[in-house]
């Protein structure tokens, strides 16, 4: 029996704290006018407009903001930490904190749970603290602008029409849904690590900053009718990019990029495009060994840019049947000196095509490029309309490239008389 009396002690104090856990009406007190100081189990409350002032640090379990109070205001003074485990508001209107001193959330989830209208929180304090990747959950009718603080290594999940403003460093993950909006803003490279970015129903992905997909098996996946746009997109150490987008749905400023074993799956046409123009326009980089390009789907850059002198294999190229153009009269590949950079699985005569003239060798087949011809690694070359063929030309069909040249020689001169 005393053995019991000890066993239970535990879970008497528990059910005490609960028992006694208190509701602190805030709007329009102070944190050191609060007696006795509430306690991690307690509650503070709005139940109308006001402004609850942190003078003193205070620790809370939660923080509800009722449906009654429209405009709840939080001010956190300076060297002061208001410390709460969960955030709750109901109904429409505003819930602003703001002050040089610091937030802290100690919970492992912060949940904006779905409004009947649309409820604005602002987090514009000196420092806003999160629990290491923490999930943050936004629902319908709810918009979140984290202004200047921002955590870091959050999860991200928005759905129904949430919209987040964000200045971050780094993501874990970021799942969206509905006509949700996520705008990351800040300078420097915006960091995907531990997981990915996932976009679907008619959701949007604003940044102007570089996506960097940091960490092996990190990933970039699109849906048809999501949206996206940023400064450029880089797949590095095993990630992934995988496009269902629709046709210049992604906006990249400057270049794609893959290196170091990562890989792009493109399962509809042209879903990047430039600011101003479309997915011909769009260079493509490969810097690495082993990166994968799989279309499944017509596709079209400007350029394939490849840095990777010495390296024996850059890029796997799977087209299932599709066409891969590379407009550019740049030739990509003048740096390059490996015998064999460039892989193409699943050959097939006409598919690819060059607008530049590529380097070729003694035997005139193109340099850097080989093929995989019914398992055997097979020369290929280009022939005078610019596409990659298994075989060189017959010659009636240089006669026939001949006179086609001669015949347009012929009709310049014409034009010059």
């Amino acid at each position: 029996m005393k053995n019991m009396k000890y066993m239970m002690l535990p879970l008497l104090l528990m059910l005490h704290s609960t028992l006694n856990a208190a509701e602190y009406v805030v709007q329009g007190a102070t944190a050191s006018g609060l007696s006795p100081a509430p306690t991690s189990s307690d509650t503070l409350s709005f139940t109308a407009d006001g402004t609850f002032t942190v003078d003193t640090s205070v620790i809370a379990g939660s923080l509800i903001v009722g449906a009654g109070a429209s405009s709840a205001n939080v001010d956190i003074s300076s060297s002061m930490t208001l410390t709460l485990n969960t955030l709750s508001a109901t109904g429409g209107g505003s819930v602003n904190f703001s002050g040089s001193g610091s937030l802290t959330f100690t919970g492992t989830s912060l949940n904006f749970g779905e409004n009947t209208s649309l409820r604005t929180i602002t987090f514009s304090t000196g420092t806003l603290n999160l629990a290491s990747s923490t999930q943050v959950t936004v629902a319908n009718n709810n918009k979140i602008l984290f202004g200047t603080t921002s955590p870091t290594n959050a999860k991200f999940a928005l759905s129904g029409n949430a919209d987040v403003d964000i200045s971050i460093g780094s993501i874990y993950t970021l799942n969206m849904g509905g006509t949700s909006r996520f705008q990351a803003n800040g300078t420097g490279n915006l960091l995907i690590g531990n997981g990915g970015i996932t976009l679907s129903g008619t959701s949007n992905f604003v940044t102007t900053r570089s996506v960097r997909l940091n960490t092996a098996y990190s990933f970039f996946n699109i849906a048809a009718g999501a949206a996206a746009s940023m400064n450029s997109l880089t797949a590095t150490s095993a990630s992934s990019i995988v496009s269902d987008g629709d046709e210049g749905s992604i906006v990249i400023k400057s270049s794609i990029s893959l290196t170091g074993t990562s890989s792009m799956r493109l399962n509809t046409s042209n879903a990047f495009r430039t600011t101003s123009g479309s997915q011909a326009d769009l260079v493509l980089n490969i810097t690495g060994t082993a990166n994968l390009l799989n279309i499944h789907a017509d596709q079209s850059f400007a350029k394939l840019n490849m840095n990777g002198t010495g390296v024996t294999n850059l890029l796997n190229i799977y087209l299932n049947g599709n066409e891969l153009l590379f407009a550019s009269e740049t030739d990509s590949f003048a740096a390059l000196t490996s015998a064999a950079s460039i892989v193409i699985e699943d050959f097939a005569d006409g598919k690819v095509y060059f607008g530049s003239m590529l380097a070729v060798n003694e035997d005139e087949s193109v340099k850097y490029i080989t093929a995989i011809i019914s398992g055997e690694e097979t020369s290929l070359y280009q022939r005078a309309d610019g596409y990659l063929y298994s075989s060189i030309p017959e010659p009636s069909q240089f006669a026939a490239i001949l006179g086609a040249i001669a015949l347009g020689l012929l009709v310049y001169r014409k034009r010059s008389k």
